[in-house]
């Protein structure tokens, strides 16, 4: 994301935070996205390894998707 896409916000202690311009989230949201991403991928490298000695198959359920609105 190109740092232009921030708005920079001053809070009482004269930290800038940045936030994104966008109304879905903010730096948080592309740190959380990120260590998900991570997680996922070690998750799912463990338990690929056990797929044909179990028979397993791949599953996703979104407990946390919200509408999309």
């Amino acid at each position: 994301m190109n740092m232009n896409e921030y708005n920079y916000i001053e809070e009482e202690q004269g930290d800038m935070l940045a936030c994104e311009s966008s109304s879905w989230g903010g730096l948080w949201t592309e740190e959380k996205l990120d260590a998900f991403e991570k997680y996922v991928n070690a998750y799912l490298t463990i338990m690929n390894s056990y797929k044909e000695k179990y028979d397993w198959k791949l599953i996703y359920f979104d407990g946390f998707a919200g509408s999309g609105s």
